[in-house]
């Protein structure tokens, strides 16, 4: 079995410096089509590399199953980004709207808050100026009343 791991591992080598050539996906070291995915080494096999890497540990997948496995989970992955996306941008959409009516009803706030303050101000030169008025009329009756007293006397 020590045996059987070493060619495993030294096939292993030999296996990372593969590429898929153009569109012909052929195997630099055999000159074949790729037909096998190993999910051992994560690289694709032509017939001949099968063989090398033959063993009961080894899990070996069809290239075109594996293909489209792996297009189905980008797909799914990009699904999942778009949708985590759309969500993100509703949040900040919904966090803006919410920000835009804080202002607004700041906005509304200071607004109401001047004009009572206004109005209060208003109200108060009223009532002093009616109050200064009141107190003239006071004091112009009293002098009146005392210049009719000295009068008198």
């Amino acid at each position: 079995m020590k045996g059987m791991v070493s060619h495993a591992e030294s096939v292993a080598g030999s296996v990372s410096n593969r590429r898929i050539i153009g569109k012909c996906n052929l195997c630099p070291k055999h000159k074949l089509p790729y037909i096998l995915y190993s999910l051992n080494y994560a690289e694709p096999l032509c017939a001949e590399c099968f063989e090398d890497y033959r063993g009961p540990q080894h899990e070996i997948q069809m290239l075109q199953n594996f293909a489209k496995i792996q297009v189905k989970q980008v797909k799914d992955d990009l699904d999942y980004i778009e949708n985590s996306w759309r969500h993100i941008q509703e949040k900040l959409e919904l966090r803006r709207n919410l920000n835009e009516k804080k202002a607004i009803q700041a906005r509304q706030f200071f607004e109401l808050t001047r004009k009572e303050m206004e109005r209060i101000e208003r109200e108060f030169w009223e009532k002093h100026n009616k109050e200064q008025e009141d107190e003239k009329e006071i004091v112009a009756k009293i002098v009146e009343q005392q210049k009719k007293l000295e009068e008198k006397h």
